[in-house]
């Protein structure tokens, strides 16, 4: 079983703490990367469109949805685009 790794992110500027299975945390930095973004900056973007009150289920549903939207073939409006929003859970 994988346990939950903590790490603080910045949310818009201030420094909150989140924990994370690591294959999320592989999963943000790579979609930051290819976002050329940083996590932060993609964990922002997901807690100003997110509909959850616990930013790491915001962030385990956006990271889905993500991965979801590639396999499908749909690029353009990828979840944590900045031009996108946060799927619906």
């Amino acid at each position: 079983m994988v346990s939950n790794v903590p790490r603080s992110v910045r949310i818009g500027g201030r420094r909150t703490s989140m924990r994370l299975e690591s294959q999320f945390w592989d999963a943000l930095r790579d979609v930051a990367e290819r976002e050329r973004s940083d996590v932060g900056e993609i964990c922002t973007r997901i807690a100003r469109r997110s509909r959850h009150a616990n930013l790491s289920s915001a962030v385990r549903v956006a990271m889905v949805d993500y991965y979801r939207e590639l396999a499908a073939g749909r690029h353009e409006d990828l979840p944590v685009s900045e031009s996108a929003g946060v799927a619906a859970e």
